[in-house]
């Protein structure tokens, strides 16, 4: 089955990208609270996929798999059978406090009415929530474990910041 043949299942799941990175040699790593996200590694690569039971929307999906094409081929995520956090990432300080501050793009809602929030520099890491602060919100928690660090700690920059 190939991408022309086939679109994106309306249905896809975030347990649907985690059985088939799975099967790629993937192992889960961690899940963040509530299981909103999910961290899988492979050798010198992780993910972070939406959480098992969560719709993911077409446009995620096609930038999780474009993300790790380079490691897993292409259209690996619809044939059914070493990402770091970019060195653009800052981590400053204020007072005691450390902060990882990261650049984040956040593309209105299209066909699907989600807003979709996405690091600059990595595209697999992805938000998405009916609204735009509920996009940034869900970024955040998948920064968080990718990262490994408190949500409070992180800082998501946008180019439209006041």
């Amino acid at each position: 089955m190939t991408k022309a043949e086939n679109s994106t299942p309306k249905e896809l799941t975030g347990n649907v990208i985690t059985q088939r990175l799975v099967q790629r040699g993937f192992e889960q790593v961690s899940q963040s609270a509530y299981g909103a996200h999910v961290l899988l590694r492979r050798d010198h690569i992780d993910v972070v996929v939406p959480g098992p039971l969560r719709i993911v929307p077409s446009i995620v999906a096609e930038m999780i798999e474009r993300s790790l094409e380079a490691a897993l081929g292409p259209d690996w995520l619809f044939q059914n059978d070493e990402k770091e956090i970019n060195s653009d990432q800052h981590r400053d300080s204020l007072g005691r406090q450390d902060f990882v501050i990261l650049d984040v793009v956040v593309l209105e809602p299209s066909d699907d009415d989600l807003w979709r929030a996405f690091l600059v520099d990595d595209l697999s890491t992805v938000g998405y929530a009916a609204s735009r602060s509920g996009a940034l919100a869900d970024l955040k928690s998948a920064a968080s474990l990718r990262i490994g660090t408190a949500t409070e700690h992180i800082v998501l920059v946008t180019p439209d910041v006041l």
